[in-house]
């Protein structure tokens, strides 16, 4: 659900740029331009909408399985074992931590991307506005898109840091002084 509401946003968002710059600029106003500049911008809102919405029940989701996590050994419960080293760092290895991993990868690639040509738009100036505009567009959502999938992996990844015994010790170390 998520990869397709960034899709859908992102094209949204590209193309309704560009049909704005279009409309703006002393181009050709046809039809078909007119049409996109006013639906691209509804289903960009509806999608970003949609990411907010993912992101906030998301966070919800890391935080109570973050917290479920430490749960017993926090309680003294359960003891940490040795083994807790290695299960700690191999949870970014289990299939659904593995499939976030990849799909932030890949909106960090569309966002470096957006950066490139946004840069590159404006130092060379031989590029049109429109896509300027677009990829500036494509490289804000993909960064936003970015932070949110890594603050989820990184709340999963603190819960299961809980039944490593050697983070514990050197985290209580500190929180001691």
């Amino acid at each position: 659900m998520g990869v397709l509401a960034f899709i859908v946003t992102a094209a949204a968002l590209f193309i309704g740029s560009a049909a704005w710059s279009f409309l703006l600029g002393p181009w050709l106003r046809d039809a078909a331009t007119i049409v996109t500049a006013i639906v691209a911008p509804l289903v960009a809102a509806a999608g970003a909408v949609m990411l907010w919405q993912l992101h906030r029940s998301g966070r919800r989701l890391a935080s109570a399985a973050a917290w479920w996590m430490r749960l017993p050994y926090r309680s003294g419960g359960r003891s940490r074992p040795a083994r807790g080293y290695v299960l700690a760092r191999t949870i970014y290895l289990e299939p659904a931590l593995l499939t976030r991993s990849l799909t932030m990868g890949c909106t960090l690639l569309m966002c470096i991307l957006g950066v490139a040509g946004f840069v590159r738009g404006i130092v060379t100036a031989d590029q049109q506005v429109s896509v300027t505009v677009a990829l500036c567009t494509l490289s804000l959502i993909s960064a936003a898109c970015f932070c949110g999938q890594l603050g989820g992996l990184a709340r999963i990844g603190a819960g299961a840091s809980e039944a490593d015994p050697i983070w514990a010790r050197t985290r209580d170390s500190f929180r001691r002084r």
